[in-house]
């Protein structure tokens, strides 16, 4: 079963993505992933935490109060400079206005220590980033059905 687009809802209820991503040329091919996916949430990449925590903040302190809504999902690299996608989690996690974003922590590593330090920190998922941009287009699409499609268009085990 393919995820059909949410077309149906008007843009101002499809969830965003915000995707934190150092190497620009993981996050180009992250951003293609999804849009060659046919998926209709805007997604937003920032190249460090301190970004990522910047635009979140609800205080309106992100000079961008107006424009920006909170993400339906942030998809976070594990190695980032200054400030790791797991502490960046751990903070996310433990702020009461952003606790409930479903937060994935994406690696290059499959090392077993970064998987349970990621759920201790709280990620909603630990995803190893694929070799083959196929793959990765076909772990979007999986991420979109999981964390951000409609309940209807889910599906069962069986589909």
């Amino acid at each position: 079963m393919t995820v059909e687009p949410c077309r149906d809802l008007p843009s101002s209820t499809i969830p965003s993505i915000l995707v934190v991503e150092d190497e620009p040329s993981s996050a180009r091919l992250i951003l293609r992933a999804f849009e060659r996916s046919g998926l209709p949430n805007p997604v937003e990449v920032v190249p460090d935490a301190e970004s990522a925590l910047g635009m979140l903040r609800s205080d309106g302190s992100n000079g961008r109060a107006e424009e920006f809504r909170m993400p339906g999902l942030i998809l976070s690299d594990h190695r980032l400079p200054r400030c790791s996608g797991l502490e960046l989690i751990g903070r996310i996690k433990s702020d009461p206005n952003t606790r409930d974003i479903p937060c994935i922590l994406f690696s290059a590593s499959a090392n077993a220590e970064d998987v349970i330090e990621a759920y201790r920190a709280g990620a909603n998922c630990f995803l190893v980033k694929p070799q083959r941009f196929a793959e990765l287009k076909g772990l979007m699409l999986s991420v979109h059905r999981t964390f951000l499609a409609p309940a209807s268009t889910r599906g069962g085990l069986n589909d």
